[in-house]
């Protein structure tokens, strides 16, 4: 068993839900407009059985209703989540369709609507589960990434298992270190290994993963500081040969006007003496 433990740990996460109503699927509490965010939850979460066409056109409706539901409560960040999950079923759609231009506009759409959502579930009380921000988290910019899975994790994680829930600790070191952060990388760090011990967690691949993390984050502060290191060489070298050129231009100058005078002189002295 032990030997799975650290290649489940390589591999993307993919929780699957059996129930395909918003509220269950998401673990929410929306109240109104339940029908349209549990056909928007269908489609996420299932094959629709339907062509293209009639996939395109209900989906189109649908983000039309959201719209609307948005007009009337911009400040709801759930309507912001739903309109994001409906965004990329159509981008799921258009790739279906081989439209990689309709693929990128909805994919933009849709990380602007979870940044909206993100932005709004700030204030308290959170409206956003952990299993919203498990889903909204793949595709995001970095630093969108990097607070999604810091929400998730706050808010208990998403997985079912305490293998999951290291693993979502992993995957916020993981980021935090690709994106340079490595202090903050370090702190995540320890706080998956203060995980790990109150857990109880004695499997030793648990150790090998922490190691892992800590030769990745020790590697990418080497690499910064080569890097700074190749810089800081670069802009030094100009001014150290910049004086070294001035001061043999001056030399020149020097000798030039010396010979002169020493010619002036010679010639002085011979206009004397022919006298």
């Amino acid at each position: 068993m032990n030997k799975y433990l650290l290649l489940l740990f390589c591999c993307i996460p993919t929780i699957t839900w059996a129930d395909t109503g918003f509220n269950e699927l998401f673990e929410s509490d929306l109240e109104a407009h339940n029908q349209i965010a549990d056909r928007v939850a269908a489609y996420h979460a299932t094959d629709i059985a339907l062509d293209t066409s009639a996939q395109q056109t209900e989906l189109d409706r649908l983000q039309q209703d959201i719209e609307t539901i948005l007009q009337d409560s911009p400040n709801e960040p759930l309507y912001w989540f739903i309109s994001g999950l409906n965004h990329n079923n159509l981008a799921a759609l258009a790739a279906a369709k081989n439209n990689s231009e309709a693929v990128n506009q909805q994919i933009e759409l849709r990380n602007m609507a979870y940044q909206k959502a993100m932005l709004l579930d700030r204030t308290l009380p959170l409206r956003l589960s952990a299993r919203i921000y498990a889903t909204m988290k793949y595709g995001l910019p970095a630093a969108d990434k990097i607070t999604a899975i810091k929400n998730e994790i706050k808010l208990g994680g998403s997985g079912e298992n305490d293998t999951q829930y290291i693993q979502l600790h992993w995957s916020q070191v993981n980021e935090l270190e690709k994106a340079g952060r490595h202090d903050e990388a370090q702190a995540a760090l320890r706080e998956m290994q203060r995980e790990i011990s109150r857990l109880d967690l004695k499997n030793p691949d648990y150790q090998l993963i922490v190691e892992r993390a800590q030769n990745e984050i020790n590697q990418g502060r080497a690499a910064d500081e080569n890097k700074v290191t190749r810089i800081t060489v670069t802009k030094e070298e100009p001014s150290t040969t910049k004086p070294s050129m001035l001061y043999n231009k001056n030399t020149l100058w020097i000798i030039f006007f010396s010979v002169l005078a020493l010619i002036s002189v010679w010639m002085i002295v011979r206009a004397l003496r022919s006298k």
